[in-house]
């Protein structure tokens, strides 16, 4: 009896996987000249120049937008996630009500997740709100737009000083948890450096080899397959 040769592709589905907690990861700094009009930034410097103080008025922030880029993976397709987005008001002036985030894919500007601070964030003082980015695909570098408004000094008349201007706010990420379906890890640059024998079993692109004098060995340069099995019987 003949059979015909059978193939068939063998496949095996991990699961959802849990990333561990990261660390907190911070934007640059959002700053007062990228913030305000410029009828307000006129005003600030104005009161500068004469060494005046200076009441700022309530004002819109325009789209302000910096890049973030996570240091655990280069994508991830995430399952559910629960992030901590913090903003930190290093200014002069109150931030809010309110303050609009939303993270976006740099390449199709697609809004990934958004979160809006309803209340007002005075000078020196953090607040904090939590994003979840259920279903997902979160790049590993990303563009953070910062809309909303401010409070200014809240009617009050403070002195102003040159540095004043360059002060900012700074926005921070913390993910708790996150589950996901598949994700690019990234795995730090190692550096290999020892003098006499010893065995590299395997290679990687995240090796840095400085140097070597190589006694005997094999050096495989491989592509990526996509590897079928066949069954014959």
């Amino acid at each position: 009896v003949d059979i015909e040769p059978i193939n068939q592709n063998l496949s095996s589905e991990i699961g959802i996987i849990q990333l561990g907690q990261m660390a907190p990861q911070s934007t640059p700094l959002f700053t007062f000249n990228e913030i305000m009009p410029s009828d307000v930034l006129d005003a600030a410097n104005f009161a500068i120049d004469n060494n005046q103080n200076v009441e700022i008025p309530q004002s819109t922030i325009e789209p302000v937008e910096q890049e973030f880029t996570f240091d655990n993976f280069e994508e991830a397709v995430v399952q559910s996630s629960t992030i901590s987005i913090s903003i930190e008001n290093q200014m002069f002036i109150t931030l809010g009500n309110p303050i609009n985030i939303e993270l976006r894919n740099i390449e199709s500007d697609a809004i990934i997740g958004q979160v809006s601070f309803s209340n007002p964030i005075p000078t020196n003082s953090t607040a904090t709100e939590v994003l979840n980015l259920n279903g997902a695909t979160l790049p590993g570098t990303i563009k953070i737009v910062v809309t909303g408004s401010t409070l200014g000094t809240e009617e009050d008349t403070v002195p102003i000083q040159e540095e004043d201007l360059d002060s900012g706010f700074l926005v921070t990420i913390t993910v708790n948890e996150m589950y996901v379906v598949s994700a690019t890890a990234l795995i730090p640059e190692q550096t290999i450096e020892k003098s006499g024998f010893f065995e590299m079993n395997q290679s990687s692109s995240q090796v840095q080899l400085v140097n070597a004098l190589i006694e005997f060995g094999l050096l495989e340069l491989n592509a990526l397959l996509f590897v079928q099995v066949f069954i014959q019987f």
